[in-house]
């Protein structure tokens, strides 16, 4: 995006096994309320059961870009897609709720979903092999 907020350009591809069935709704004008309301309504109903992009974390000296998404429907795992310079070098099933927060040397460093009265905390490291980095 430039400083605008406009979108300059965008790369990815979907994730796997992503549950894309959204109820469309057709609007004209979003500062019309109804307007607003469909697509309200809309969203409330997709976002249980269908799929979406959940975070994005970057690692800037290696240029490893991780996207995780909810598959939706009744999928037992979650997506996350690792890009190399824009160019997707691994889409892999994760835990739910698996996101990035880190990276420690040469591991990074993710949790999974987590409940508000889990009493532990879990977290994964992993690293990437050399062979999809060069």
């Amino acid at each position: 995006m430039d400083n605008g907020g406009d979108i300059r350009y965008a790369f990815g591809r979907e994730g796997n096994q992503m549950d894309k069935t959204y109820k469309e709704v057709a609007i004209s004008d979003l500062r019309n309320k109804e307007d607003v309301a469909k697509v309200r309504e809309a969203f409330v109903s997709n976002r249980p059961s269908k799929g979406f992009y959940t975070s994005i974390w970057y690692c800037r000296d290696q240029e490893l870009l991780f996207r995780t998404y909810a598959r939706g429907g009744n999928s037992d795992s979650d997506g996350l897609q690792i890009y190399l310079k824009e160019q997707l070098v691994g889409d892999v099933s994760v835990p739910k709720g698996f996101h990035i927060i880190g990276r420690l040397d040469e591991e990074f460093v993710a949790i999974p979903d987590r409940k508000e009265n889990d009493m532990a905390l879990s977290f994964f490291t992993f690293t990437i092999p050399e062979r999809l980095l060069w």
